[in-house]
């Protein structure tokens, strides 16, 4: 599925679009619709998803939401996750121009 259509699946309340990562970061950037549970905070956090719809999740490489969904599958999720991140769409979409600052693969900035 493109990302187009599962925004509009989203705003039909068929699936939750989960973003994985930090709030600073999801402040710079997210897919509309998107709901910002940090992977550090997921476990607690599990009762504000309805576990009764698939959940798509992305962060900033794809490490975090592979790990996010590790998690969500462990506790019942339906759980799929968005391949390159958000860095990826970003540079495929051409939003922004592609962000050379060096970062960890799970995209923390190198400083």
């Amino acid at each position: 599925k493109d990302l187009e259509e599962l925004q509009k699946q989203r705003g039909e309340g068929k699936i939750t679009l989960l973003d994985t990562r930090t709030e600073r970061e999801y402040a710079q950037g997210h897919f509309q619709g998107s709901v910002n549970i940090p992977l550090d905070e997921l476990r607690e956090r599990l009762s504000e998803l309805d576990p009764q719809k698939p959940v798509y999740v992305n962060c900033y490489s794809g490490l975090r939401s592979y790990l996010a969904c590790r998690i969500l599958t462990g506790n019942g999720f339906e759980c799929y996750n968005f391949s390159g991140g958000y860095r990826f769409y970003e540079y495929i979409a051409g939003d922004r121009n592609y962000d050379e600052t060096p970062r960890h693969a799970c995209g923390v900035e190198i400083r």
